[in-house]
Order: structure tokens, then sequence, then C-alpha cells
């Protein structure tokens, strides 16, 4: 049975939504699904460099690469595991130790090219994220500062 009297009043604009201004874009949480995103980007990025380790990738043995590859290789694999679980908490360590590995992965992509740890392509995706993620840094905290007064 339909309650015609709920219609009516829904329709007209009556107490269900009535008055009310529309709700606001909420920036912290599109910031947190980003931080989500990338979370999962960089667990990925962990279980590749794992897989490294491990012998499961094709191609060059990981016992028969120079030791600063492999150093490289390890660092990767429990750095970007760690920064993803600090990603995936949207807490303020996880972005810092995200963007930390990111400029070293720049410094890495300078200084050892072959390393296969990173490339240009992933530089360039990581800081067009950082760009996006620095703006809504910003709205959030601008969202946050006008609630409060």
């Amino acid at each position: 049975m339909v309650d015609d009297e709920g219609l009516r009043i829904a329709s007209s604009g009556g107490p269900i939504g009535g008055g009310r201004k529309p709700a606001s874009v909420r920036w912290h949480l599109i910031r947190a699904a980003l931080m989500r995103v990338l979370s999962v980007l960089w667990m990925l990025r962990a279980l590749v460099a794992w897989a490294q380790i491990l012998g499961a990738m094709p191609g060059a043995n990981f016992a028969t690469l120079p030791l600063r590859l492999q150093v490289l290789i390890a660092m990767s694999a429990v750095l970007h595991a760690m920064t993803s679980v600090g990603l995936w908490l949207a807490a303020a360590w996880g972005a810092a130790l995200w963007l930390l590995l990111s400029a070293g992965e720049v410094l890495v992509l300078y200084f050892v090219p072959a390393s296969r740890v990173t490339s240009v392509p992933i530089l360039a995706t990581t800081a067009a994220c950082a760009c996006i993620y620095a703006a809504l840094s910003y709205l959030a905290r601008r969202e946050s500062r006008r609630h409060v007064h």
C-alpha cells in the first residue's frame, strides 16, 4: 500500500529535505579515497618486488643481480608495503613516507638508471598524484577551518 501523504510531502519539498542546502563536497573523504587507491597501487609494487626476490618473476635471477640492485629491490619490497599500509589508513605518516619514497625513486632513477625499480612513466604518474594530493589536502584543510569557525 502506498502512503499518499508521504509522497505528497516529499514531492512538495516538505519536511523530507525541504529547505536544506545541498551537501558540500567533503574533500577529506576524496583525499582518503585517493590514498586508498594509491595504497593498492603501492601494494602491487611491493608484491612485484617480492616476486623478484622470490624468483617468481621472469628475467634475471635475484641472486645473480649486483648487490646494489638487490638492496634496492629488497628496500623497495619492504618500504612499498609499509607505505601501502600507511596510505590505506589515511595516516599522515603514510603520505609522508609516500612522498619521501617518491623523491627517493627520482634519485634512484637518476643515479642508478639500470635499477628497474622504477621508470619515468611511474614517476610521472606519481608526480601527478602528488599534485592532486596536495590540492585535496589544501581543500580539506580549508573545509575543516570553515566548519570550525
